[in-house]
């Protein structure tokens, strides 16, 4: 943690320095210029550090970024730098600051004159000197204590090292940030692919149940033709009854005007009958009507059925993860389609057999009217002696 920090107290020194002096991202590319009159060294690339320098120095790590220092000593007076490399986000951050400083028996003091590119300017870091180790005493900027950082003695290849297991630790913590980015993207899709299948399902089980409640409530529909047809066959009898009396009536002798009379009264109840055949006929059209939206109602349950069959066998395909499970099988689909047909074929065919039969009464009624009619003007009524 105390690790953490100082490299954090190193970052705000040179961020509060200069609000310009922004990091650079390590690259493959080329040096940027840096503005004539600066001090401050920005390079993109701060590693390797060329192999021909055989110069040592002293490291300083931890998990988020290190500290690299080197100088030439001559005369107890140092001139060297100190370069920073750290971790940001998803890329490596880097900056050198070069100093000036003596050192007097095990102490030490960094004078870093970064110019204005550098937060370290004019600042001088002090510490304790020793030939195995080197410890600096960084400003904590919050509160103004000291900081101590261990140093170790490193060569260049120890802090080329160090930069590279940040690189791979940037590396792998991409690799995770995708991996994890690819896993909750199929489970994402997981859930889509889920939840069309339960919509699926929903969907088919509405219809078939439908299906079934509407076959259920109208499985008798059959009946309702059972009615009419009783008063079809009551008016017919009667019809044939009151055409009888007509005839007796006509029988009657003398066949006087009065007599007449009674037989064309006998004529107009058949006409009655033959109406209440007519209304019997209206009656058979309602039926008729209710047989048509029932099968109409069992055809748009079956397209329901079909569609909704083929939107379950879709997303179940589709599912990856396996559940949840088609909730009907190919079978069982099939098997209510084959009632479905059955029930349209039985529907059409006893609507065609009803309405065949009430035209036939309906023939019969008129036509015994018109008989009747023609046989009651052709009477002759004689005059009363």
């Amino acid at each position: 943690m105390l690790k953490k920090m100082l490299l954090i107290v190193v970052l705000s020194i040179t961020l509060t320095g200069c609000k310009s002096n922004k990091p650079e991202e390590i690259s493959n590319s080329a040096a940027p210029i840096v503005p004539s009159g600066a001090i401050a060294i920005v390079t993109p690339v701060p590693t390797p550090i060329p192999q021909e320098n055989a110069l040592k120095g002293y490291l300083f790590t931890e998990e988020t970024g290190l500290l690299f220092i080197s100088w030439t000593e001559q005369q107890q007076e140092l001139n060297g730098t100190m370069q920073r490399t750290s971790k940001s986000k998803e890329k490596i951050e880097t900056e050198s600051y070069p100093f000036t400083g003596g050192v007097s028996d095990k102490n030490i003091s960094l004078n870093f004159q970064g110019g204005i590119f550098s937060g370290l300017n004019g600042i001088t870091i002090t510490g304790t000197f020793d030939k195995g180790s080197l410890t600096l005493y960084f400003p904590n900027q919050k509160d103004g204590s000291l900081l101590p950082a261990s140093f170790t003695v490193a060569t260049v290849d120890d802090y080329n090292q160090a930069v590279s297991i940040l690189r791979n630790e940037i590396e792998q913590s991409k690799a995770l940030a995708a991996k994890q980015k690819e896993v909750e993207e199929q489970e994402l899709a997981n859930k889509k692919q889920q939840s069309a299948v339960e919509h699926a399902n929903q969907r088919l089980s509405e219809a078939i149940q439908l299906l079934i409640k509407n076959m259920e409530s109208n499985k008798n529909i059959a009946k309702e033709f059972e009615a009419v047809f009783q008063s079809y066959e009551q008016h017919w009898g009667e019809m044939k009854k009151h055409k009888q009396d007509l005839l007796n009536a006509a029988k009657v002798r003398p066949f006087n005007f009065d007599q007449l009379y009674i037989v064309q009264d006998k004529l107009y109840i058949l006409g009655n009958d033959e109406y209440q055949i007519q209304n019997d006929a209206y009656q058979i059209g309602n039926v008729e009507y209710d047989f048509s939206n029932y099968l109409d109602a069992l055809k748009s349950q079956g397209e329901g059925i079909r569609l909704g069959w083929e939107q379950l066998q879709t997303a179940a395909a589709q599912n990856s993860s396996g559940t949840p499970l088609p909730k009907y099988t190919e079978v069982e689909v099939n098997g209510y389609m084959e009632n479905l047909e059955q029930e349209l074929t039985e529907v059409e065919s006893t609507l065609l057999e009803k309405k065949k039969s009430a035209s036939v009464y309906d023939e019969k009624a008129k036509n015994l009217l018109q008989e009747m009619t023609d046989y009651v003007d052709g009477l002759v009524a004689v005059e009363d002696e």
